[in-house]
């Protein structure tokens, strides 16, 4: 027993200190040169680093998440149409951030797809899967059309693909009968001596290897009690013919027509002359 209280009479430390101060606790021991302390707080004040480290941490986090959604709505399209009934009123915000408000005739889904898509060089399924589209029974009011103004207050028209259709027109005149053939983005115009619809049917089915029930499906007879005239060989533009790959040929096509209703009135003109000359010639002799 005297041997074990040496013992702890050894180690016991010369100084303890026991201090309690708001949510710090200390305590600290000597024990000759020897000194050691302890806080309470100490080990507080880590967690609370540790846990304002974490936030910073899931600020950021945050801040990243923020600033992707950001980027993310700013690289969207959105395409809004409004059907009402004097007019559609087409919202679109590209993915640049531009907006643009304009008036369109088109009053189905499929119409303002194919108006948005041809106006902004887009594909139709890209318009088609976030076009938001509503039907509304009743005119625009003025709030709706404010920002209407300029070229966007100009209605864009619907475009109307007949590329794929026969036309045929006949015009039986006085001195000749012409007939215009259309065959997809090709208009013929040519002279005929054939008087009749049948006739212009058989005709027409021969010239261009075509169905004469076809044929007398879509002609359009007409007879005219007059000489024709220059205009009568003309081909009227198609303003709802959405291609424009061909103008060059209709171009082309045109001139010759006018070219050759020029030649026949020239040819008109001189045996004219040639008629008042032998007459003229006769009653002189």
């Amino acid at each position: 027993m005297l041997v074990l209280a040496f013992l702890v009479g050894a180690v016991q430390p010369t100084a303890a200190y026991a201090k309690r101060g708001g949510d710090d606790y200390r305590i600290e021991y000597r024990s000759g040169d020897e000194r050691f302390e302890y806080r309470s707080g100490d080990h507080d004040d880590d967690e609370d680093e540790d846990e304002d480290e974490d936030d910073n941490d899931d600020d950021d986090n945050n801040d990243d998440d923020d600033n992707s959604n950001d980027d993310d709505s700013n690289e969207s399209l959105e395409v809004e149409a409004d059907v009402f009934t004097d007019m559609t009123i087409v919202k679109v915000e590209l993915e640049n951030g531009k907006k643009t408000v304009f008036r369109t005739n088109a009053d189905t889904r499929e119409e303002v797809v194919d108006v948005v898509a041809d106006k902004f060089d887009l594909t139709e399924d890209e318009v088609d899967d976030v076009l938001d589209f509503e039907i509304e029974n009743r005119a625009t009011r003025a709030k709706e059309r404010a920002k209407l103004t300029g070229t966007n207050n100009k209605p864009v028209e619907v475009c109307e693909d007949t590329s794929d259709e026969l036309e045929v027109e006949a015009d039986v005149f006085t001195d000749t009968t012409v007939v215009k053939v259309k065959e997809g983005t090709t208009t013929t115009v040519y002279e005929s001596d054939a008087t009749t619809s049948a006739a212009i049917v058989d005709e027409v089915a021969d010239k261009f290897d075509l169905d004469e029930s076809d044929v007398e499906d879509v002609i359009d007879f007409e007879k005219e009690d007059r000489a024709s005239r220059t205009s009568d060989f003309t081909v009227d533009r198609n303003t709802d013919d959405c291609d424009d790959v061909d103008n060059d040929s209709s171009n082309d096509d045109n001139r010759d027509a006018q070219l050759r209703a020029r030649v026949a009135e020239l040819q008109k003109l001189i045996e004219t002359l040639i008629r008042l000359l032998n007459a003229r010639l006769g009653s002189s002799n």
